[in-house]
């Protein structure tokens, strides 16, 4: 159903499925969306037609997603330390290890980086996707529990951390 609010929006359920805990959205060039389910620990493609595609499943705590400018999507795995991609033709492939407790996601406008959040060790990363190196861009600083990540368009990373309520400008 659908519902109208004030100044003229109307909003309506997109997806709706009582068994999946959708969490993390990434829209993609192609229409698709795709959705994580942290306590499910599965990863779901969405099509516009309405069709849900489970992608992977019982992987533990996945958390952020992100998309490239080639349409691939990457999904971390909060429990594992890794991050994931996926195809635009489906093919699911292990990207980055070794982790602690990768929670928000970010690709740089020019798909060359993905910044992650690690929440455990309450670090910013930066992982280069032509050759999945890992460099730590920034720690302390205030930053407890690092959960989600963005970049400004001037090159600032804004870092949510979940344990003191703070959003730190790297």
């Amino acid at each position: 159903g659908s519902i109208v609010l004030g100044f003229g929006q109307t909003v309506h359920t997109y997806y709706s499925n009582s068994s999946i805990g959708f969490e993390g959205i990434t829209w993609m060039p192609n229409g698709d969306i795709y959705s994580v389910d942290y306590y499910g620990g599965d990863v779901y493609q969405l099509k516009p037609d309405g069709t849900i595609n489970t992608i992977a499943t019982n992987l533990g705590n996945v958390a952020g997603g992100g998309a490239d400018a080639e349409g691939n999507f990457y999904y971390s795995v909060f429990s594992k330390g890794t991050v994931y991609k996926v195809t635009p033709d489906g093919q699911t492939s292990l990207f980055v290890s070794g982790l602690v407790t990768p929670a928000g996601l970010h690709l740089s406008a020019d798909s060359n980086y993905m910044y992650v959040a690690e929440f455990d060790s309450s670090r910013v990363s930066k992982i280069d996707l032509s050759d999945q190196s890992v460099t730590k861009v920034a720690s302390g600083g205030g930053m407890l529990g690092v959960d989600g990540i963005t970049v400004m368009p001037n090159g600032d990373i804004l870092a949510a951390s979940f344990y003191n309520t703070r959003i730190t400008r790297i």
